[in-house]
């Protein structure tokens, strides 16, 4: 398979081939196939204490000014968000009314999923996207917990098991033309 988002090309043969194909002049490099894996942050809890909020609005979002973009009218309006992570439970209160195949687009547009290639709407078996979605675009009925709440998303489930170049590649594509029609 070929990929016009890299100057790749993935072939599955017989590892006989390999040596071949590194003496062409066309090639530059060749590289097995090889899973990837999230890079573990440990984050260091800060010295000074959080102060609490009454008004709806995290202390995360105070902290980076949000509120002051908000006021400029920078609340994500017209701006299509994409997350490339372990997928987004898109039946989330926070999230439900911000994923675009809920406001008249095609779930294949809007959803990615290489862990459970079957579905038709966006889920999360680990949390992670969920989470970092949220944290872009969420927004709860008295709570404000992403930066750009008048945003919509798509979304692709790709860091849970066997994920690999291919499938990253795969993904890349999908999120640069999810409609697949440049």
């Amino acid at each position: 398979r070929s990929y016009w988002a890299a100057n790749t090309i993935y072939l599955e043969c017989d590892p006989a081939w390999i040596p071949v194909f590194r003496q062409w002049p066309e090639v530059v490099e060749v590289q097995e196939e090889q899973l990837l894996g999230l890079i573990p942050i440990s984050t260091p809890v800060p010295d000074n204490p959080r102060r609490s909020l009454d008004d709806g609005v995290t202390v995360a979002l105070m902290d980076i000014r949000a509120p002051e973009a908000w006021n400029l009218g920078l609340t994500g309006v017209g701006v299509l968000l994409a997350n490339f992570d372990s997928g987004v439970y898109g039946a989330h209160p926070a999230l439900s009314s911000r994923w675009r195949g809920n406001n008249g687009h095609p779930f294949s547009h809007c959803w990615f999923d290489l862990v459970e290639p079957i579905t038709s709407t966006p889920g999360d078996n680990d949390g992670h996207g969920t989470l970092t979605m949220g944290l872009q675009c969420g927004i709860g009925a008295n709570d404000t917990v992403g930066v750009a709440w008048n945003a919509q998303f798509i979304a692709a489930a790709v860091a849970e098991g066997g994920f690999t170049i291919n499938n990253a590649l795969s993904a890349f594509e999908w999120i640069l033309d999810p409609d697949g029609n440049p």
